[in-house]
């Protein structure tokens, strides 16, 4: 379900040296002591017991659960499952993080360049997202309320430490442009608690570009379409990002997003819009609108907006960015906790197996009634009746696992709130 960091991608060996400029103001680059301590901080920390632990998890997810719903006759297992590994992403992203519990989190996406980080800056009101970044330096960042002005970074060893700004700017930019370290092969996302953002119920995550044009093969696998959306199916909501200087929605945004499984509107912000003529941009969302239209693809808005100026154009449904944000935040207090939709899931995983069960009662009882009636067909009849006692069997005993499964995850739901 997650990818894993590797320290053969921590040091870009593509990249050629080249002579350090120091940041003045930055203390990790300008001593030494601290640059290295930060950078052993980061390093994959062995924790048997919580690796351990996360390992049993994916099992759980990824072939327990999966290998008994595939026993059911019906196709919504597939529905089911799709949605458990959905819920069970958040679960993961809350073990260690667990400032995201019950949030609402808005996904921002979009390709490299699209301008995310100053955009939810502008969302925040305050630069506080490094920007200029790379695939290598990249790494998915939640930011959400706080009481206190915090950033911590949690490395796929489920490490968790707590970093001040310069730290942040160092290991997202600074580091791989002085010595080539790159921290996204190490760093799985960071969370930053903002006192002032005013959307108490929302997290919002700002996502690595999934572009692929101008990646060399080191950066493809640090950055490509698999990790994006990883990152993105514990969104509940989505903003898409599109350059207007590129025009309208490209294909290959049409099937990343439609590859994600949001089932909320999505707002689609063309940014940059101070770089095109406002006839420009009312073409472009004109064409937008067409374009969804036409593939039945729900959105909340379309909007022009300008991250340089803070200001939105135009809008095709008459709603916008803070229309949106207020319904994200209210949102969380109509939805269902994670207990709740998990629970939703097993008891429809359950009753799909009532009624299979159910089905094929009525045919061993058919069977029988056939048997007693027509002797000469007892050799098709006792296959039908052999292939429904086999199936029952397997239904009762893959009852029984889900329930397990279903018992295994609550408990280590509770765990993970209880720390």
């Amino acid at each position: 379900m997650s990818s894993e960091g590797n320290f053969e991608d921590f040091f870009d060996f593509d990249k050629p040296p080249e002579k350090p400029v120091m940041d003045d103001e930055n203390p990790y680059l300008m001593e030494k002591d601290k640059g290295i301590e930060l950078i052993s901080r980061l390093m994959p920390i062995k924790k048997v017991n919580e690796k351990r632990s996360m390992k049993k998890f994916d099992h759980i997810v990824d072939e327990k659960l999966l290998e008994h719903i595939a026993y059911q006759d019906s196709t919504t297992e597939t529905a089911d499952y799709i949605e458990f590994q959905k819920i069970c992403s958040k679960i993961k992203e809350q073990s260690a993080l667990t400032k995201l519990i019950e949030k609402t989190v808005i996904g921002v996406g979009g390709q490299f360049s699209a301008g995310k980080s100053k955009f939810i800056d502008n969302i925040l009101k305050e630069d506080i997202l490094p920007d200029a970044q790379n695939p290598t330096t990249s790494i998915p960042t939640f930011v959400l309320h706080g009481d206190n002005r915090e950033i911590e970074a949690c490395t796929y060893e489920n490490y968790v430490t707590a970093l001040d700004k310069d730290a942040m700017q160092a290991i997202t930019h600074k580091f791989y442009e002085n010595y080539n370290i790159g921290f996204a092969s190490v760093i799985k996302n960071m969370v930053i608690t903002v006192p002032e953002f005013e959307y108490p119920n929302i997290a919002i995550l700002d996502t690595p570009g999934y572009n692929k044009a101008d990646m060399d093969k080191k950066q493809e696998k640090l950055t490509d379409e698999k990790k994006t959306m990883e990152q993105i199916s514990v969104a509940d909501f989505l903003i898409w990002l599109v350059d207007s200087e590129g025009g309208t929605i490209k294909e290959d945004d049409i099937k990343f997003f439609g590859k994600i499984g949001i089932n909320t509107p999505i707002l689609f912000v063309f940014n940059k819009a101070d770089k095109r003529t406002e006839n420009d941009l009312k073409q472009i969302l004109e064409k937008a609108k067409e374009t969804l239209d036409d593939r039945g693809i729900e959105y909340f808005d379309i909007i022009s907006y300008s991250s340089f100026e803070e200001k939105e154009y135009f809008n095709i449904n008459n709603k916008g960015l803070k229309a949106f944000l207020e319904f994200a935040n209210g949102y969380t207090n109509n939805k269902e906790n994670t207990t709740a939709q998990l629970n939703a899931i097993f008891k429809n995983i359950k009753t799909t197996y009532a009624e299979d069960m159910s089905k094929h009662e009525k045919i061993i009882a058919d069977c029988k009634d056939v048997a007693k009636e027509q002797a000469h067909n007892i050799t098709s009849v006792m296959t039908i009746l052999s292939d429904s006692y086999m199936k029952m069997q397997k239904f009762k005993k893959s009852v029984s696992e889900v329930k397990k499964v279903e018992r295994e995850i609550k408990s280590i739901l509770y765990r993970m709130k209880s720390k």
